[in-house]
């Protein structure tokens, strides 16, 4: 494995993300939430290469795909941000939403398969 991942997995705090998408692309990303740098990485899992660093976070802990693999959601555990939750567009690799979330501190989100596939309020 290349040092450089391997020194990035090393330090990431407990988020890691595995998307596994239908197409491709999507196939061959893993999203890591680096705590202390306020940022994820986006690795390219064939060629265990930093696709993209996306920043805009406050201490993000948690990260999610959901089931299309077109947004990856993240905690922000920050104390500026507490208890919101950011959304990437996985085609961009760039934020498109922080929303508040009202529950403090996120350190695990889970994506519900139904919630999002039906629009039902979960």
């Amino acid at each position: 494995m290349n040092p450089r991942i391997s020194a990035l997995l090393a330090t990431a705090a407990f988020a890691v993300a595995g998307v596994l998408g239908s197409t491709e692309t999507l196939a061959q990303n893993a999203y890591i939430a680096n705590t202390y740098s306020n940022t994820v990485s986006v690795i390219d899992v064939a060629t265990n290469t930093v696709r993209a660093t996306i920043s805009g976070f406050d201490d993000p802990q948690g990260v999610a795909v959901s089931p299309d693999g077109r947004k990856v959601y993240v905690g922000n555990y920050g104390v500026g941000t507490a208890g919101s939750m950011a959304v990437i567009d996985t085609a961009t690799n760039a934020v498109t939403t922080i929303t508040d979330a009202s529950f403090g501190g996120p350190v695990g989100i889970e994506v519900d398969p139904d919630c999002e596939t039906t629009g039902a309020a979960c």
